[in-house]
């Protein structure tokens, strides 16, 4: 005896349904890709970087850690990002000596430095 399973597609309105959404959420995902500018200039080896600070009751000291600031952002975006992750229990990125503690960090400060040498 064949049994059926409970996730098969029965109809071919299903099959057509299903195809539209997957095609659409692909479109979204091509648009949402494609969102930087064509005329955006490659990151120059001379480009700035922030050293932020962080802080967490948890942690022995102040964490430092340095990243590269994106084209049109500043500073204290480019330390949110890596406070984010601090913050975030899912977060698989290593910071500040590869801490595990995830939450209660924050920024106490962020300043740019550059790369020219």
């Amino acid at each position: 005896m064949r049994t059926r399973s409970r996730w098969m597609i029965r109809t071919p309105t299903m099959t057509a349904s299903l195809l539209l959404l997957v095609g659409s959420l692909g479109a979204i995902a091509l648009a949402a890709g494609s969102s930087a500018p064509a005329s955006a200039s490659p990151p120059s080896s001379a480009s700035a970087t922030a050293t932020c600070v962080f802080s967490n009751p948890g942690f022995a000291g102040k964490c430092q850690q340095n990243t590269p600031i994106a084209g049109g952002s500043n500073e204290h975006k480019a330390c949110e990002s890596i406070l984010v992750c601090l913050n975030d229990t899912r977060c698989t990125s290593t910071y500040c000596s590869a801490t595990q503690i995830r939450g209660g960090w924050k920024l106490e400060s962020a300043k740019v430095t550059s790369n020219a040498r």
